[in-house]
This record gives structure tokens, C-alpha cells and sequence, in this order.
């Protein structure tokens, strides 16, 4: 999570991400710091989402269906992945 462009900025520059979700409002109110984030989302699923609409569990519902729509290859369902299970 970054609260903000520049935090945005560094942090895409220290390792890549399945998907980068933005504010609606950020992106209409800095066209350019939007666009600059975009840029170094690399190959990072772009989501711009109405923060102020979406409660938590809609936004997770967006992140999830975006990821299933790119294939389901790029993302993961939140928390640790299980073990894998051995036969016995």
C-alpha cells in the first residue's frame, strides 16, 4: 500500500507487483502522477477504482475478477498459500 505517488513511484521500483490499484480520484486530480505510475506498473494488471464506492470486500471482488480475467496466472488469493498435500 502507498499513500501516495512518490511512495508509489518507489515502491514499483523495488520489486513487481500482480496488480496495481489506484483511486479514481487520484487519477482525475494527477492526470500526470497517474500516468507516471501506469508507466512503471511494468506487467502489473492496472485497476483505477472509486475508493470512496467500494468498500474492502468490493475491491477484493475487482482485484480477484481482473486476475481471473488475465488468465489467474498473475495473482493469488490473499494470505499464505496452504502446503502442498502428500499422498499417502
Amino acid at each position: 500500500m502507498a499513500e501516495g505517488r512518490k511512495a508509489a513511484l518507489a515502491a514499483l521500483r523495488r520489486r513487481e507487483f500482480a496488480a496495481v490499484v489506484m483511486d479514481e480520484t487520484m487519477a482525475e486530480c494527477d492526470p500526470s502522477a497517474a500516468e507516471a505510475v501506469w508507466d512503471r506498473a511494468g506487467l502489473a494488471i492496472p485497476l483505477q477504482i472509486n475508493f470512496a464506492l467500494s468498500g474492502a470486500a468490493r475491491l477484493i471482488r475487482e482485484i480477484r475478477a481482473a486476475c481471473t480475467a488475465a488468465s489467474g496466472s498473475r495473482c493469488w488469493p490473499a494470505g499464505p498459500r496452504p502446503p502442498p498435500s502428500r499422498a499417502s
